[in-house]
């Protein structure tokens, strides 16, 4: 992927999303197991309000790649843009 290891800014419909312990996973465009997606990985917040389906996201941040897909990496989920 050309953007992976710049800092952009990401906005996509969210397709699907899913925790692991206290970690959340929203997927962008695509949902998982499709590596086309685009991720957005929020560490150690426990959980998110809910997000109706169909909203877009946005988020900036340096966009790396995990397993081929690309993915920014967040810790603070204020900085996730939900647009109805």
């Amino acid at each position: 992927m050309e953007y992976a290891w710049t800092t952009q800014r990401v906005c996509g419909p969210l397709a699907g999303g899913g925790n692991s312990g206290d970690d959340v996973f929203l997927n962008l465009g695509r949902d998982y197991p499709d590596r086309q997606r685009f991720q957005i990985v929020v560490w150690d917040v426990g959980g998110l309000e809910p997000i109706d389906g169909g909203a877009t996201l946005c988020t900036s941040g340096q966009i790396t790649l995990y397993e081929g897909v690309a993915q920014i990496e967040l810790t603070d989920p204020g900085l996730i843009e939900v647009y109805r």
